[in-house]
């Protein structure tokens, strides 16, 4: 199969998985935020910035590595295999023994059980590590998003469950653990890959001199983006965590969405035609317009409506979320443009260039938290983070736009109409949220909001006849809607996939 073809159907894929992933988690979180506490929630953060950080230490970016380099042999997978699974059975080990540790530094005890269990995540992932590289590598998106599907399903079960059970925040260990466990097994089962009894240290290096940087980076990257749940559970507690941690979740699950459908594809894709500049270029642009046509409007929408929204979904006990995810949801639109200039770095292999912007970039954004932090508030917290992501999205252009010869200017200008519309879809939005009957409840005044908004982003789409909207209906006029979102993405946007 072509790489036009394989491109097409892994998008198409991604599109029905991620859309599905998407609705699944989002009733999963309706009905757990309702039986859980912001206290649950926040307890869970606190491990999850630990858990997090020594995952990307496990995992070294092997998965990435394994994409990029298409020529790796037998023998070098099955050396890394147990490299990765001596590598997973010291950070369990590390993290187990520091729970304590780490318990004391948050002042919350109940941490130090819910690290215990968290910490078999690395002994269990670093087992799925390598066929979750050979399948993205294969472009085998069906496979991956069918056990995406799967892994939700049945552990969310798993998690609604113990927590109708009063196991509070162990419920959500169980389904985050559930979740492991059932994607390392079907990984194996539909990549059909096993390790051979080699092991050769000579064979760790092609890997993992790709790997060194690209894993620097999503540390410093890393830290970017958690260190302000760092700082806001261990200076104001678990319940505010939780609330603020929610905040966030809200705010990025649109952007991780959208990027998900396309982001290992793109990798895939944009590796394969590295030395291509001019087309990688072009249909980086293109990405680039049509994602901000549905993140642009889900993140100034989300904002608009939070007041009602998230009463009427999450219940009352969440209320002071509302002014932080109304401030974050904003924050998302720097977010979404500067996340994807990872594409050009690793398509480029500059890894070591992508590490030295993202440890500058780390640095503003644990500053901008203290900041926030300094005044006491979570509404302080946000402000200040959305700022500093709003001014470092100029350097993260332009630092990775020369290396597709892609300027500033050029960059917004291809995006300013999805963003103009969208923020007067958003002001129309929350106009009409204050004028609604008082009579009506949380739950009917979202619903008219929501409607109203998709009416009013869905007609100005039209009628000024944006460059994404014409090539969207231009290509679903010729291939039909029911050949699914891949057809669309292949035939216009994504230029490099043309043989």
């Amino acid at each position: 199969m072509s790489l036009r073809k394989q491109a097409i159907e892994g998008v198409a894929w991604n599109s029905i998985g991620q859309i599905g992933n998407t609705i699944l988690q989002f009733i999963l979180s309706i009905i757990l935020m309702r039986l859980l506490k912001p206290d649950d929630y926040g307890i869970l953060a606190m491990a999850m910035v630990c858990i997090g950080f020594v995952g990307i230490l496990n995992e070294f970016g092997v998965s990435t590595a394994i994409v990029q380099n298409r020529d790796i042999q037998q023998s070098e997978l099955s050396s890394i295999f147990w490299f990765m699974i001596l590598n997973g059975m010291f950070f369990t080990v590390l993290i187990y023994v520091g729970s304590s540790w780490i318990a004391h530094f948050f002042h919350t005890d109940q941490l130090k059980d819910v690290l215990r269990w968290l910490s078999l995540n690395f002994l269990i992932g670093s087992i799925g590590v390598i066929p979750a590289g050979l399948l993205q590598q294969q472009m085998k998106f069906k496979m991956i998003n069918i056990i995406n599907i799967i892994s939700v399903i049945l552990s969310g079960i798993a998690g609604i469950y113990l927590a109708y059970m009063g196991k509070g925040v162990m419920s959500l260990v169980a389904q985050t653990l559930c979740a492991l466990i059932i994607t390392v097994l079907l990984r194996f089962i539909f990549c059909n890959w096993y390790p051979l009894a080699i092991f050769k240290f000579s064979h760790l290096k092609k890997v993992f001199s790709f790997s060194f940087f690209l894993t620097g980076y999503s540390v410093v990257d890393y830290w970017s983006r958690r260190a302000d749940d760092l700082l806001v559970g261990k200076f104001l507690g678990s319940t505010a965590l939780g609330i603020y941690s929610r905040g966030y979740y809200l705010m990025l699950r649109p952007i991780a969405q959208i990027y998900s459908i396309i982001g290992s594809v793109v990798t895939a894709s944009f590796s394969a035609i590295q030395h291509d500049k001019k087309k990688i270029r072009e249909s980086y642009v293109h990405i680039l317009q049509i994602t901000s046509l549905f993140i642009f409007p889900a993140l100034i929408g989300l904002s608009a409506v939070s007041d009602n929204l998230v009463i009427a979904v999450f219940g009352d006990k969440w209320k002071e979320a509302i002014p932080i995810i109304r401030i974050l949801s904003l924050s998302g639109i720097p977010v979404s443009l500067s996340v994807c200039t990872s594409w050009i770095y690793i398509s480029q292999n500059k890894t070591g260039l992508m590490f030295y912007w993202g440890l500058f970039n780390s640095v503003m954004i644990i500053l901008s938290v203290l900041i926030g932090l300094w005044y006491g508030s979570l509404i302080a917290i946000a402000i200040a983070y959305t700022i500093a992501n709003v001014l470092l999205l100029y350097p993260a252009v332009l630092i990775s736009g020369r290396l597709i010869s892609l300027n500033f200017k050029d960059f917004i200008l291809k995006i300013t109409p999805e963003l103009s519309i969208s923020l007067f879809m958003g002001a129309m939005v929350y106009l009409i949220g204050k004028i609604l009957p008082q009579g009506l409840t949380d739950l009917q005044k979202s619903v008219i909001q929501v409607l109203s908004g998709i009416i009013i982003f869905s007609t100005c789409v039209y009628v000024f006849q944006l460059h994404a909207f014409k090539l969207i209906k231009s290509v679903l006029t010729d291939v039909g809607i029911s050949k699914t979102i891949g057809r669309l993405v292949g035939s216009r946007y994504f230029s490099f996939l043309y043989d």
